[in-house]
């Protein structure tokens, strides 16, 4: 199959504080993942934190080999407050803005819930349990490292494997977890 007919798929977990993502083919083959961290500067302004991360993703998706086909976004859903729903959508409807100038495509949402039953994810009883299953079954399935740490989004990969977690629902591969 030449590269023109592959389809290659984009994913992304957003967050205010971090967003991962993975680039990869439609059959399930990661080729890139990694994240963004929001970097807290005092007195910076909502608009500029849009700012930034939508400069991030532009160069993300231009950084790519292919231009994505196919873009799937985890869906949001009310959390632990109103607030946070809040903010988190912002950065969805910059992501579907900026997605569809660099690649005039239309956002694909799946459910978190979706994702962790095509997984066959426990669903863990805290934040921190789900956040930690999520990394360690990434880690199995993929034969990567991911690390999650509970206080420290700068070095935790947690969204990196929830996106990980989406672009293979996606695909519809989804590698055996035993070594």
């Amino acid at each position: 199959m030449s590269k023109q007919n592959v389809e290659w798929v984009f994913a992304l977990d957003l967050s205010a504080a971090c967003s991962g993502y993975c680039f990869g083919t439609g059959d399930g083959q990661a080729l890139k993942y990694g994240k963004y961290v929001s970097k807290s500067i005092p007195g910076e302004s909502r608009g500029q934190k849009l700012l930034n991360f939508t400069k991030w993703l532009s160069k993300l998706i231009r950084s790519f080999p292919y231009k994505p086909t196919r873009v799937v976004v985890e869906a949001p859903y009310y959390r632990r407050n109103v607030k946070t729903f809040a903010i988190l959508n912002k950065y969805v409807a910059v992501a579907e803005r900026e997605i569809y100038r660099s690649c005039n495509l239309e956002v694909e949402f799946i459910a978190p819930s979706a994702v962790k039953t095509a997984l066959g994810v426990a669903k863990g009883a805290t934040h921190e349990q789900r956040k930690y299953i999520m990394v360690k079954e990434i880690n199995k399935r993929l034969g990567i490292n991911l690390s999650y740490h509970k206080s420290n989004k700068n070095i935790s990969d947690d969204d990196v494997a929830d996106a990980i977690a989406l672009f293979l629902t996606y695909c519809g591969r989804l590698p055996d977890a035993t070594p």
